[in-house]
Parts: C-alpha cells; sequence; structure tokens
C-alpha cells in the first residue's frame, strides 16, 4: 500500500525526564475514540499545524479466513471490489481520487485487510467515503472479476521477480502450520478457479463493521473527525453471525469472523527451494514474546542490537568482517497474541553454509545479552524513528492502528517513547532470555537448492 503524508520533522523536546518514570515531552495532541452502534472503533488523534491528514480502515479479514477450496478468495475480492463502488467505475473512481488530490490504496494480509488514503483536510469526508465505499458497496459486476482476476494472478506471478518476498513466503509456508501457513497473496488454482458466485459468498460472510477499526490523524479537530466517520461508516451492515449461512443474513450486521487463533508452529527444520538467480536467499524464523508481554520493548531494543544499522551486530560480523552477503537484516512480525522475529540473507551459492552458521550463531548469541553501548545505539536508533513516524499523519496512523489491533488501546507518541527509555541493560537481557533463537525454521531459496 502506497501512504502519503507531510515530510517528518523531530518533536522531541531538547531534554527529556529522567528516573524511575521517564517522560517524553511532546507537542500537546488530542485523541477521541468512538465506538459506533454496527461495532467499528474510530480513534482520531490531531497533529496541530498540519494540513494534511491520513486515515486507515483495517478489517479483520485475511487468507487465513480463505475457504479451503478457494485459496486467495479474499485476495480476488480486495482486487475486484477496486473495480468499482458507490456507482462509479475503476475509472471515474480514479478521477475522483485525483479530484480531490487524495493518494488511495487497499491491501489484503493474512489476518486483516485495510483501506486507507491521505490527503487535505479538507476533502476528508468525500476522501474517506470515496476510499471505504469499496469495502462498504462495491460494484462487483461479473465482468470485472475477470480482469481482477488478472491483477491478483499477476501479482502472485511477480514474486518470481522478488527473491526476497518469495522467501518471505515461502518462510511463512514453513514456519507454520494451519492457516497461517496461506499466502495473501493466494494460489493459482484458488485464484483461477474462482466463480463471482464463490467471492460474493465469501465477502457476505467475512466482511462487515464487526471488528473494523478506523484511524483518523492530521490537522483536524477529532471530534469533528469522529462525526464525519459516523456519518461515512454508521449505517455500515454485513457480515455473517455466528452459525448462520450468507443466504440467511438479510443484510443485518452480524459478528466480525471467527479468528482461528494465534499462529502454529511447525516443527523447526532446514527446507530447501529451488529458484533461478545468482544469488541464494536464506530466511529464518523463531518465536518471540508477544506484543502485549511487558517484556516487549526490552525485545525490541535487544533485536535492534541484532539488526539495526550499519553497527548492529548483523552487519558488523556477517557483512564487513567476513563479506560474506549482499545484505543481512533481521526483525520481528507480531499479531494479537503471538509474534516471531526473522531474519534474512542474500549471498553467493558457494557461501551458503558458511553464512548460515555465522547468522545463526549470532542469532543465539543474542540471547546471551548485550553490552550496555550497543543497548545505547539501539535506543537512540529505535526513539528515532518512533519520533519521526509519530510526526507524519500516515505513520502516526500506522502508530495508532498496531497499538489497536496488538496491544486492544491506543498508545500517545510520547507513551510509545517512554516504554523505549525505561528497559535497562538486566531488562533487555531477560527479555532476549526469555525467547532465544536456539532452532528457528530455516528456508534456503536459490540455485543452490536445486
Amino acid at each position: 500500500m502506497r501512504r502519503a503524508g507531510p515530510p517528518a520533522q523531530p518533536i522531541l523536546d531538547p531534554a527529556a525526564e529522567s528516573g524511575d518514570a521517564p517522560r517524553t515531552r511532546l507537542r500537546q495532541r488530542t485523541l477521541r475514540e468512538r465506538t459506533l452502534g454496527n461495532g467499528v472503533r474510530i480513534v482520531a488523534e490531531e497533529l496541530p499545524g498540519r494540513e494534511g491528514v491520513s486515515w486507515e480502515l483495517s478489517l479483520p479479514i485475511g487468507a487465513i479466513h480463505d475457504p479451503e477450496d478457494t485459496p486467495g478468495a479474499t485476495a480476488l475480492l480486495w482486487e475486484w471490489q477496486d473495480r468499482g463502488a458507490a456507482g462509479l467505475g475503476a475509472r471515474q473512481r480514479r478521477e475522483a481520487f485525483a479530484r480531490l488530490g487524495v493518494r488511495g490504496g487497499g491491501a489484503s494480509g493474512r489476518d486483516r485487510s485495510v483501506v486507507a488514503g491521505s490527503g487535505l483536510a479538507d476533502v476528508l469526508a468525500d476522501g474517506l467515503a470515496l476510499s471505504v465505499h469499496e469495502v462498504t458497496d462495491p460494484t462487483l459486476d461479473d465482468a470485472e472479476l475477470e480482469t481482477a482476476r488478472i491483477h491478483a494472478l499477476e501479482a502472485l506471478d511477480a514474486l518470481e521477480d522478488r527473491p526476497a518476498d518469495r522467501l518471505d513466503e515461502e518462510l511463512t509456508a514453513r514456519a507454520f502450520v494451519g492457516p497461517y501457513a496461506r499466502s495473501a497473496l493466494g494460489t493459482v488454482q484458488g485464484l483461477t478457479s474462482a466463480t463471482p458466485a464463490a467471492v460474493r459468498a465469501h465477502r457476505d460472510a467475512v466482511v462487515g463493521p464487526a471488528g473494523a477499526t478506523l484511524v483518523i490523524v492530521g490537522g483536524v479537530d477529532p471530534e469533528a473527525a469522529l462525526d464525519l466517520a459516523e456519518a461515512v461508516l454508521g449505517d455500515w451492515r454485513g457480515g455473517a453471525s455466528e452459525g448462520s449461512s450468507s443466504a440467511s443474513l438479510g443484510g443485518l450486521a452480524g459478528n466480525a469472523p471467527r479468528h482461528p487463533g494465534p499462529p502454529r508452529w511447525a516443527d523447526p527444520a532446514r527446507h530447501t527451494v529451488p529458484s533461478d538467480g545468482e544469488q541464494t536467499q536464506l530466511g529464518w524464523a523463531w518465536p518471540l514474546l508477544p506484543a502485549d508481554d511487558p517484556r516487549v520493548a526490552a525485545q525490541a531494543l535487544g533485536l535492534a542490537v541484532l539488526s539495526g544499522g550499519m553497527g548492529a551486530r548483523l552487519f558488523r560480523e556477517v557483512r564487513e568482517a567476513r563479506g560474506l552477503v549482499y545484505a543481512v537484516d533481521a526483525g520481528a512480525r507480531a499479531v494479537r497474541g503471538a509474534a516471531w522475529g526473522t531474519a534474512h540473507a542474500a549471498t553467493t551459492p558457494e557461501r551458503v553454509e558458511e553464512t548460515i552458521e555465522v547468522v545463526q550463531r549470532e542469532l543465539a548469541k543474542l540471547a546471551d545479552g548485550v553490552h550496555e553501548d550497543e543497548l545505547q545505539r539501539a535506543r537512540t536508533l529505535l526513539r528515532t524513528r518512533e519520533a519521526m513516524q509519530a510526526e507524519s499523519s500516515s505513520g502516526r496512523a500506522g502508530q495508532l492502528m498496531r497499538d489497536l489491533l496488538l496491544l486492544g488501546r491506543p498508545r500517545s507518541a510520547g507513551e510509545r517513547l517512554d516504554a523505549l527509555l525505561r528497559p535497562t541493560r538486566a531488562d533487555v537481557d531477560a527479555a532476549l532470555a526469555a525467547a532465544p533463537c536456539r532452532t528457528p525454521t530455516l528456508v534456503v531459496l536459490g540455485p543452490e537448492a536445486a
């Protein structure tokens, strides 16, 4: 998804308070929240002095909800509904976005799918309506499904030209079992065989206001933004009640789609996947502390010691000291109730085994703790990133959405920054030791595997 927002600017005071309860002083912001009668949760925050505004509507629907016989139904639906909504065809929608100066987009994922947009604050009402109509009032013309199918198949086929993205798909498919092992892009068979009736039935069963979350951030009065959002979304209905069929809905608002629960891990193992190309892509995955664990900020600092710029351990030990890779990095993924670490390296076929040995040694060694200078570098890095994101309307919208989905509540920008001030070196060491990377899932993608 493409996001747009004003240039990021620093928001930190020159000096933050210190002590047992550190606080970062930020410019005053107003945040308001409202839950509509149909279940949509809305959070709006003002960024003083801004002319722009960003919004993001997230729905609890993704590949994990796809029917067993139609993998990719959600991906195809997201392409299809973009072909027309609220009486406007695809071209008319593009022209309407252009007239408003709004940048819109959307994407389906594994457990969540979104539509979003950014524009000037004075077009919020029209821009928001134009964005969300593709979810709330799509045309779903049978004649447009084939165009949507072509786009969905092209997105799947494009993985062959994006080795790192293909590696991510292969790693997820082998790290987990059950619904979370599915690709958000679907499969060729699923996308090809899906009929208009099947995709409509899927939409009727799972798409509705229950469980939907909307975030609006920028140069708008929060109460006014909530009122605008309620005017656009307040009458939205849809979604299957638990245990009922889509045919019996009668247009009533239903429950959010049944969630399969947190991801279930497969037994860790090494997997080889043949692929053309000169490089070999290596990927690792292992469990982490979930986002609602009180130690997660300390864990994040520890992971930044592992991978966070040129001073991080992976870059220093794997690329600089040994020259084994073209690129190397690590990070974290999270859904409600679960999180996992990932690492990636791109190397040559003849250096695969040495690269695996060195990277896995660094991953395992992290559980032994960090040095104070490493911790302070990581703390500065993460707090700078947080501050810059918080000053952008799209970046701040993303922060709020992640907190709402993973923690169930919004955090102020200052609270997010303060969370990174509190952990001591002992806290970081304890968090890393609680979720060590001893036996990760490993995927080798490339000519070495052929």
